[in-house]
């Protein structure tokens, strides 16, 4: 009996190798907007590299911190083609607005085009403790005392050369509280000039009640609204001065 056992066992692997791996129609290893632009990539990897880090976190995580992937791939998120986005699954806003968006178990990024193209903001948040991050043309945005700051909305271009998002306002603002989950119902603005290179922060005084505040840019000068539905500005600003 033991040796026709032993005869059974050694067959085995006989048979195992005639049988072929059967591989489903629909597996891919790259996601379908990747093959579709194959010939693009062929001329551009390192876009492809940007895919697979961001369509395959895990694998990186394994032996990259957070802080050293997000590092890798921050200078390509800053100039990569939109199409490339789209093959890595972000999500998009309708027209006119130029953002997107993909969002994994532990971060969001945000991708955010001027009009025209000449610009790209880009923001990672995730629930960890700590501020929000802001690029512009790659870029880290930071204020005195050079670290990164809390960002209270994805924020916007105003202009083609003007990125607009909200801030929390002063704890001293006589009309501030706090609304669910904390949101200050007082709110500042951070402006970036990326033509001039130049990042301003501003918060309302005591006597302005800024709960949405807005910045358009008319005629070169800067003109600061207390809230969306505001028609006359509180302020109006020299961005050159």
């Amino acid at each position: 009996m033991m040796l026709k056992w032993r005869r059974l066992f050694r067959a085995a692997p006989a048979m195992a190798s005639t049988t072929p791996i059967q591989i489903p129609d629909d597996w891919r290893l790259w996601p379908l907007g990747v093959l579709d632009h194959r010939d693009w990539f062929r001329q551009v990897p390192e876009e492809l590299m940007l895919i697979d880090a961001l369509t395959s976190p895990g694998k990186y995580g394994e032996v990259l911190d957070r802080e050293a992937w997000f590092a890798m791939m921050l200078p390509l998120l800053c100039r990569v083609r939109v199409a490339s986005l789209r093959a890595a699954n972000f999500e998009f806003e309708p027209e006119p607005y130029q953002r997107a968006w993909l969002v994994h178990d532990d971060y969001v990024l945000y991708v955010s085009d001027s009009p025209g193209g000449a610009h790209r903001a880009v923001r990672w948040a995730h629930p960890a403790p700590g501020p929000r991050r802001l690029w512009v043309d790659a870029d880290a945005i930071v204020l005195p005392p050079e670290e990164p700051f809390d960002l209270l909305s994805r924020g916007s271009w105003v202009s083609q050369d003007v990125f607009v998002a909200e801030l929390e306002g002063p704890e001293d603002h006589p009309r501030q509280d706090f609304g669910f989950g904390g949101h200050p119902i007082i709110l500042g603005l951070l402006a970036v000039d990326a033509r001039r290179g130049r990042t301003h922060v501003f918060q309302p005084a005591a006597s302005e009640n800024w709960t949405g505040p807005r910045l358009e840019v008319q005629y070169g000068r800067w003109h600061l609204f207390a809230s969306e539905t505001s028609a006359t500005p509180d302020r109006v600003v020299d961005p050159a001065a």
